[in-house]
């Protein structure tokens, strides 16, 4: 087994683990906080945690026994479950207004309203008026500081255009950071498949080849640390939001390095060198040169004249459909291709590395800002309490 197979196979092992354990987290987490989220998306959430959980383990026991069948029935479902996480991301965003109504209709309907006027600074569901018309007194908590003497202390807007609101902003804060999420799974997967690619194209000890295995591992810890962010917006867990942004510190130091050893890495001259090195012993390589050939649809080294030089006949494969008509031969050489492609894929590799590098700063500043919001929103609870 090669370095970059047991890479990718230690990561899958331990992104599998990480994600039972965080599943099973937020299946704790939600079934702690049962009146946070409507019923059908409490429903939506058991369901795709429990499967990630259930995936999760089956992907762990296919990495172990390397079996592709099941690596690949892993990675249908998970990409299925992905696309639910985008459609609950969606639905949250459209979930504020019914929370927020829900919430103020059951705290009237139970006389329970103080709570809510003293937090979110409102008095009844549309205005102070409700009380009124019901021929009831004004509440204390109705006024700033529970301070009826000044009519100039009493709450003018009503709790159900404050917490449709209050729900709608922290909607979209969840929306957004899901969606965030969401692009750091699909990236951190691309990254390591991008990775194992370049891994095998490069000699060990290299600069280049330390900064591939740096890049394989922020590929596996973004997928990790995209539930985490996940969980803490769905918890409104201030504590989880900061860890999930000194993650992302921690990510952009190492996603520098990578960018700096991509820029420093000249991936057409590797490509030449180690076709040359194929090339340079025919003999025993003429198996991948002949994959090569059929790839890139090319012949020979510089053209199909090398065969001649080499005095071998043109073999098969350097003809269309195998077919040995003049008319069916390739007419372009293969180094030129192979450093075509080198060339496309590190202009690739150099972009996803850099639009990496931009959701994560995107990341860092959305999570501070709610992290900010969570803190002043805790302060002033205990402020009041």
């Amino acid at each position: 087994m090669g370095c970059a197979t047991t890479t990718v196979k230690i990561a899958s092992i331990i992104f599998n683990i990480f994600l039972a354990i965080i599943s099973i987290a937020g299946i704790i987490l939600i079934s702690f906080n049962p009146d946070y989220f409507r019923e059908e998306l409490s429903i939506g959430y058991y369901t795709t945690l429990s499967l990630c959980v259930i995936f999760a383990f089956l992907g762990i026991f296919a990495t172990i026994r390397e079996s592709v069948c099941l690596t690949a029935t892993c990675a249908v479902f998970l990409l299925a479950l992905t696309l639910i996480n985008i459609a609950i991301a969606i639905i949250g965003i459209n979930s504020g207004e019914h929370n927020g109504v829900e919430m103020v209709n059951k705290a009237w309907e139970t006389n329970t309203m103080d709570e809510l006027q003293i937090h979110h600074d409102c008095c009844g569901k549309t205005s102070s008026n409700d009380y009124v018309l019901m021929n009831k007194p004004i509440p204390d908590s109705c006024y700033a500081d529970q301070d009826n003497s000044d009519i100039h202390n009493l709450f003018t807007e009503g709790c159900s255009e404050k917490m449709v609101t209050y729900y709608e902003e922290e909607s979209y804060r969840f929306a957004i950071l899901s969606w965030i999420c969401v692009a750091f799974e699909l990236l951190g997967i691309g990254l390591i498949a991008l990775s194992v690619y370049e891994l095998n194209s490069s000699k060990p000890g290299t600069f280049e080849h330390v900064a591939i295995v740096v890049q394989i591992f922020i590929g596996s810890f973004v997928i990790l640390t995209s539930f985490l962010g996940c969980i803490g917006a769905c918890r409104h867990s201030s504590s989880l939001i900061w860890s999930y942004a000194m993650c992302m510190v921690f990510l952009l130091a190492f996603q520098i390095y990578i960018i700096v050893a991509a820029h420093s890495t000249d991936y057409v001259e590797n490509a030449r060198n180690n076709f040359n090195n194929l090339w340079s012993n025919y003999t025993l390589n003429a198996e991948q040169i002949i994959e090569t050939e059929k790839k890139y649809q090319c012949c020979g080294k510089n053209g199909s004249q090398d065969y001649i030089l080499m005095g071998r006949s043109i073999p098969k494969n350097c003809y269309e459909n195998e077919e040995r008509l003049p008319i069916n031969l390739f007419t372009e050489n293969c180094l030129d291709i192979v450093e075509r492609n080198a060339s496309k894929s590190g202009r690739i590799g150099l972009a996803i590395k850099w639009i990496l590098f931009f959701l994560e700063l995107c990341a860092l500043g959305l999570s501070s800002l709610m992290g900010i919001n969570l803190r002043n929103t805790h302060r002033r609870e205990q402020f009041r309490n």
